[in-house]
């Protein structure tokens, strides 16, 4: 089965931050009265040698995806689709984002190296994907509603500024727009710096005059105030890549950094 056009992607795999994916597509899905898309990716075999090998991943692939589709039934009333692919799973989920809204999935997709901050999946799908991506990781503090989306003038913060939002719109949060400024050639003082970030956000709260927004402009790093700021947040979004980000680069340094360090789900808005 193919992925339903604007559907809401969740890779399924074991390990904490993947479990933690699964409710959070499909309370998203339903917050979004979109498609829900479960899909698992199991390496394709090669060969005869590698047979048994093949059929215990498939009868894992299944056993997860069913205990998976029977957990979001009871929690989610979107429509809902399963998949189980033969295929890496950073191809799979790429070639899932061409139909998807978005993509979510585990910040670690298993339950292997909890040392490392992002896998592999989420970093190549963060690079890649066609849709926003959300790597999921558990909330810093619980108890926030607010999303947090940096922003810097760049067409990769028009997308961020879109995604969040749309986001807080459909979780009737409150919106934090964050813009940190270091190079007075470029910003010459607060003054312009707020000014940017007025121009950014207008026309955007004209759009969602119910979403209670805020803008700060503050000197700093970017990066830094994104991660400090996602300790008391819900979800953390950027773009894909910031106005400096040299064209040919996939992910900006400073949506890297984020994606990396953040205390809270983050998305990459493209």
């Amino acid at each position: 089965m193919g992925v339903p056009q604007g559907a809401v992607v969740v890779g399924v795999t074991d390990g904490p931050d993947a479990r933690r994916a699964l409710p959070w597509a499909a309370a998203e899905a339903d917050r979004r009265e979109a498609p829900l898309h479960l899909l698992h990716a199991i390496a394709p075999g090669m060969g005869a040698g590698a047979t048994g090998e093949q059929r215990w991943l498939r009868a894992r692939a299944d056993r997860l995806i069913s205990e998976a589709a029977e957990f979001v039934s009871k929690r989610c009333a979107s429509p809902l689709s399963t998949e189980v692919v033969e295929s890496a799973a950073e191809p799979a989920l790429v070639a899932a984002s061409s139909r998807a809204l978005m993509v979510v999935v585990g910040a670690r997709g298993h339950s292997f190296g909890y040392h490392v901050l992002v896998g592999s999946v989420s970093l190549h799908l963060a690079q890649y994907a066609r849709a926003p991506v959300v790597t999921v990781r558990e909330q810093s503090d619980p108890t926030s509603r607010q999303i947090v989306v940096g922003a810097d003038g760049s067409a990769g913060s028009t997308a961020a500024l879109r995604f969040a939002f749309e986001s807080a719109r459909a979780h009737r949060s409150p919106l934090l727009v964050l813009h940190g400024w270091q190079d007075p050639a470029l910003e010459r003082g607060d003054e312009t710096a707020a000014a940017l970030l007025d121009r950014a956000v207008a026309a955007w709260a004209i759009r969602y005059p119910e979403v209670p927004a805020i803008a700060k402009a503050v000197p700093g790093r970017a990066d830094r105030l994104l991660v400090e700021a996602s300790a008391h947040a819900r979800l953390v979004v950027v773009g894909a890549r910031g106005r400096t980000a040299e064209e040919e680069v996939r992910l900006g340094p400073v949506s890297e950094a984020v994606l990396h360090h953040a205390r809270c789900p983050v998305a990459i808005a493209r």
